[in-house]
């Protein structure tokens, strides 16, 4: 009998102990560096290293190695030759990009996961790669949202919280996006302007400490091995020492081989197995499509908030299509323009100066990988750009927020037909 009472408890019980431990003892040192996970993690892409805080934290703090955060979506995944991982790895860089992106990651994802990190981005640099599809009039996807969404990152975001207009606009956006979110009364209270109570905050801190024990255990069997296969052997196809012309080269014929059954300059891979038979059909299909009025203004205006919290100096990256696709599929280059007109006005003139505008440059040969993502040479004209901003000292940016881009005025402001400088 007791053997039976054994084989059924047993594992429970020792479930048990092991939440228990990873609860209450915390499994890992949090202020030890391990530079073998941290460089596997900054390139990992892994959604768990995207919505947990634990190992982002460990590179970001670590000040023998230094690693910046690289913020955006889809396009930290085309890893080609070029891609900034590889290059800053391939010519010693003083810095190695930290990839922080998913396909379906928006303003507002971006903005909860810097909650996690704020800590370590006082006065350091930043990249943010800014797409203007994601500037649609449909709102950020409910179910993207709430993927990369984590309990971690509610309660960075309620501790960090300091009664302000765009904390209470954070909290009603993250509500109507994640009705069930954890901790959803909490969020509720900042969403109304009231303040958190003595016992909130010491509820919270319990709950920080139980899971920031849970992500630095669990953080450790999900980083991935995209620095051994994806980046590591690409760094060997690159000529030595660093050449611009010889990489311009290196990436026309890269692209030229990698391109060969299409006319667009588009992947042979991505066109065959993501726009295959459905070709005929996408003649025109973008005609209709419109970057130039969506809710993602303000959400956008919500990273720009956190990013001046934290002095950050950013140099923000707007990227071109493919301009053969858009042709074909009667994207309006015009509405595109407006768009990228719209998000550098808003940016300027809240002081944020630093901005690599590609938007021009889709009709380049092998600029592109696919329809919307830098590949090869694009790759190229990104580092150029980039490279200088985080390898030489910048001066200090002066930023001075203004709370009207978030409102419905702005995200409905028409730059198509108005000059973004008559916004008020």
């Amino acid at each position: 009998m007791l053997k039976r009472l054994a084989l059924i408890f047993g594992p429970v019980v020792v479930a048990a102990i092991l939440v228990l431990t990873v609860m209450f003892v915390g499994p890992i040192d949090k202020h030890k560096h391990n530079l073998a996970n941290e460089e596997q993690a900054a390139v990992s892409l892994s959604p768990t290293v995207f919505r947990q805080a634990y190992l982002k934290n460990m590179a970001l703090s670590d000040e023998d190695h230094r690693f910046v955060p690289f913020f955006g979506s889809s396009e930290w995944n085309r890893m080609d030759a070029f891609h900034p991982a590889v290059l800053a790895r391939a010519y010693h860089r003083n810095y190695q990009p930290f990839l922080l992106g998913q396909k379906g990651a928006e303003a507002l994802t971006q903005y909860f996961g810097m909650q996690q990190i704020m800590q370590n981005m006082h006065h350091k640099q930043a990249v943010f790669f800014v797409s203007p599809q994601w500037f649609t009039k449909a709102d950020q996807q409910s179910a993207a949202f709430q993927f990369y969404f984590s309990k971690s990152q509610a309660l960075a975001f309620l501790k960090n919280q300091t009664d302000t207009f765009a904390d209470r606009y954070a909290a009603k956006r993250l509500l109507a996006t994640y009705p069930n979110v954890p901790y959803r009364n909490l969020v509720q209270k900042v969403a109304d302007g009231q303040k958190l109570s003595n016992l909130d905050e010491k509820y919270l801190d319990f709950q920080g400490q139980v899971h920031a024990n849970e992500d630095a255990f669990f953080s450790r069997f999900d980083i991935g091995t995209n620095l051994k296969k994806r980046v590591l052997p690409k760094v060997k196809e690159l000529p030595q020492p660093y050449n611009a012309q010889a990489l311009d080269a290196k990436a026309v014929q890269l692209g030229e081989s990698q391109t060969r059954n299409n006319r667009f300059g588009i992947l042979d891979n991505f066109f065959t197995n993501r726009i295959g038979s459905s070709f005929p059909s996408l003649k025109n299909a973008q005609a209709h499509f419109n970057y130039t009025q969506s809710a993602e203004y303000s959400d956008f205006q919500l990273d720009l908030d956190q990013l001046a919290k934290t002095h950050t100096n950013v140099i923000f990256v707007i990227p071109p299509v493919n301009s053969k696709w858009a042709k074909y599929t009667g994207l309006n280059e015009n509405m595109y323009q407006a768009s990228v007109r719209k998000i550098k006005h808003q940016l300027t003139s809240q002081g944020f100066n630093n901005i690599l505008d590609l938007s021009r440059r889709g009709n380049e040969p092998y600029f592109m990988e696919d329809t919307i993502h830098l590949g090869w040479r694009g790759w190229l004209a990104f580092d150029k750009g980039v490279a200088p901003f985080l390898e030489h000292k910048q001066p200090a940016p002066v930023y001075h927020l203004n709370n009207h881009f978030i409102s419905e005025d702005w995200n409905n402001f028409d730059p198509i037909n108005n000059d973004v400088n008559t916004f008020k």
